[in-house]
């Protein structure tokens, strides 16, 4: 019965925060860096996920991201450490569809599809966390992990022209991310 108490809590804790374990690649929740000590490494996470625009009726789908990073933590307290990522992201859209931007009225243009693919390329990245464990056995290790990401701005540019209505036309996109971060 006193094992199953805390099992019971834990369960309802990440059933409560699943969503937000869709996040970036956090890395286990007790730290790797003994008090006063510091600890180096490096790695890779990918994510895949869909976006809709704020400003835009425009809905991404298939966007993905891969992480390359080094990191650095440093041992605070016993079972607590402060940890920096530095790395490079890329992002990929494989479609967006929409129907233009600003407010959506009747004389809005008609529905577009973006042709190909968005590629912004490797941008880099930054990413500060703190990591710690509040409760800690040899068989298990209760913890949490705040982490803040930083990506810094991309673009990209595509000129063309598609098989729309019976015709062919022309088209200019310029996609911008601006302001990335995520808590």
């Amino acid at each position: 019965m006193r094992n199953l108490i805390p099992l019971v809590i834990t369960i309802l804790i990440l059933t409560a925060t699943g969503p937000a374990l869709a996040g970036q690649e956090l890395g286990p929740a007790t730290p790797q860096s003994e008090p006063r000590k510091i600890s180096l490494g490096a790695g890779y996470s990918y994510q895949f996920t869909e976006w809709e625009a704020s400003t835009c009726a425009l809905r991404m789908t298939d966007v993905r991201h891969n992480f390359w990073y080094a990191s650095i933590a440093y041992g605070l307290l016993p079972n607590w450490e402060g940890y920096l990522k530095m790395g490079v992201t890329d992002l990929t859209v494989k479609g967006a569809v929409g129907s233009g931007c600003g407010s959506i009225r009747a004389s809005a243009p008609p529905p577009f599809d973006l042709p190909g693919r968005l590629e912004t390329g490797y941008e880099p990245y930054l990413s500060f966390g703190l990591r710690g464990a509040f409760h800690r056995r040899a068989d298990v290790a209760l913890g949490a992990c705040f982490q803040y990401n930083h990506y810094f701005d991309a673009r990209n540019e595509q000129r063309g022209t598609v098989w729309r209505w019976g015709s062919l036309d022309e088209y200019y996109a310029l996609v911008e991310f601006k302001d990335r971060h995520d808590l």
